[in-house]
C-alpha cells in the first residue's frame, strides 16, 4: 500500500464518518490489509532514511483517523514498549485498560499531540485514572519530556491535514489503536 491508497481511504473516512471504535478499526484494518507489502524488508536505498513505524489512531472522540510515520530514532522516552502495549487496542477509559497499558497510552497521546496543552492532556487522561490507579502513571514532568515529539508534518487525517505523501516511505511494522469515547 503506498501513499495514494491511504489517501483514497482518508477520503471514504471523512466521506461516511464512522462513530462507533469497531467500525473504525474494521476499516484500518482494512487499509491496512497490505501491510506486509508496506512493512517491507528494508534495501540499500532506503538506509538514507530512518526505519519508520505506521501508527494508525482511530479516534472516536475527534471522530477521526491519524496516521503517523514515527521515525525509530525518536522513540526514546520508552515510546517504542508504549506503541507496542498499545498494538490492535481499543480503550475508552482506564477501567478498560491494565495499569501499563493507560500508561502507554498517555504517553503516546503526549508524544502525537491529542491535546492543545500538556495541562489539558493530564487533566483528560491522567487525573481521570488516579483513583483507579494511584501508581504507576506519568507525571507532568515525564510528559513534557515527550509532549508533541513526534512533527505533525508526518501525519495525515480523515480531514486533510498534512501531505499524505509524506507518509510514502518503507515501514517496517503498522501499528493501529482506537481511543473509543
Amino acid at each position: 500500500m503506498r501513499h495514494d491508497a491511504i489517501d483514497r481511504h482518508l477520503q471514504r473516512l471523512r466521506e461516511i464518518q464512522p462513530t462507533d471504535p469497531r467500525t473504525i478499526g474494521y476499516m484500518l484494518t482494512q487499509a491496512l490489509r497490505g501491510a506486509g507489502k508496506l512493512a517491507r524488508a528494508y534495501t540499500e536505498v532506503d538506509f538514507a532514511a530512518p526505519p519508520r513505524i505506521l501508527f494508525a489512531l482511530g479516534d472516536q472522540v475527534e471522530g477521526d483517523v491519524f496516521l503517523y510515520a514515527l521515525d525509530d530514532e525518536r522513540l526514546g522516552h520508552g515510546l517504542g514498549g508504549a506503541l507496542d502495549l498499545l498494538d490492535r487496542r481499543t480503550l475508552a477509559n482506564p477501567e478498560d485498560a491494565t495499569p501499563e497499558q493507560w500508561a502507554a497510552w498517555v504517553r503516546v497521546a503526549a508524544a502525537v499531540g491529542t491535546s492543545g496543552s500538556l495541562e489539558e492532556l493530564y487533566g483528560e487522561l491522567v487525573e481521570p485514572a488516579l483513583e483507579a490507579f494511584p501508581t504507576g502513571l506519568p507525571s507532568k514532568a515525564d510528559l513534557q519530556e515527550v509532549f508533541r515529539s513526534f512533527d505533525a508534518a508526518f501525519g495525515a487525517t480523515s480531514a486533510g491535514g498534512p501531505d499524505p505523501t509524506r507518509l510514502d516511505v518503507p515501514y517496517r511494522r503498522v501499528i493501529t489503536f482506537c481511543r473509543a469515547a
